[in-house]
């Protein structure tokens, strides 16, 4: 399974409307709209439908247990190089879901008008954001949440990636270990997370990430 290509709407004014509308949400919320990203990835559209008011608009339901309903909003794109790409528009909310729906529209109309100037692209975004310690635990925390070992998977390579100078704090078994990921990463297959994650190395790259494993109760 090759993963999906993530892009994020952007303004004339160079704002990226879901970026500036998550950044001021709880931490809660915003990493669970991070986590329906990694599921768009994988192309996991079951809690996803066409906007009918809307063409070209989809409305994803978030993963929540918040009272107030979430949405996302994005579009498909289509062509022989494009196929595999998405372009996030705007979050929503139930209280307001035919504005968020008009907002997502309008956005997708000034994004065909000039669809090379209007987009970010998903991993700039992450990189800078789990560039550090502690957005690297919430965001590992909040994928192992996840009820899909994929998303876990891809969390991983996410961390790996913006955080490639560990690589220099680790034995070399553990190094080699990293390198061997980035390899199976860039391959484009689907992995079994179990099949990826020896103990003694994921203890060894957390504590050069500033990370440690611990156990919590439920309550």
């Amino acid at each position: 399974m090759i993963p999906v290509k993530i892009f994020f709407y952007t303004q004339k004014n160079n704002t990226t409307p879901f970026i500036t509308s998550i950044d001021q949400l709880q931490v809660r919320e915003k990493y669970s709209y991070l986590m329906q990203l990694l599921r768009l990835r994988l192309n996991d559209m079951s809690k996803c439908t066409k906007v009918k008011q809307a063409q070209g608009v989809y409305q994803c339901t978030l993963h929540t247990d918040l009272q107030t309903a979430s949405y996302l909003y994005f579009t498909k794109l289509t062509g022989n190089k494009q196929d595999n790409h998405i372009v996030i528009l705007t979050t929503g909310t139930g209280e307001s879901t035919l504005t968020d729906i008009e907002r997502a529209q309008i956005y997708l109309s000034e994004y065909t008008k000039s669809p090379t100037d209007r987009t970010r692209d998903y991993h700039e975004y992450i990189d800078e954001l789990i560039s550090n310690a502690k957005n690297t635990a919430q965001y590992l925390n909040t994928a192992l949440l996840s009820e899909y070992e994929d998303v876990l998977t891809l969390a991983l390579r996410d961390i790996l990636h913006a955080r490639k100078n560990i690589i220099g704090q680790l034995s070399d078994e553990s190094a080699s270990y990293i390198q061997e990921l980035y390899t199976m990463f860039s391959a484009n297959n689907k992995i079994k997370l179990n099949a990826l994650l020896p103990f003694k190395h994921i203890c060894t790259i957390l504590n050069a990430l500033g990370l440690i494993i611990s156990v919590k109760t439920t309550q």
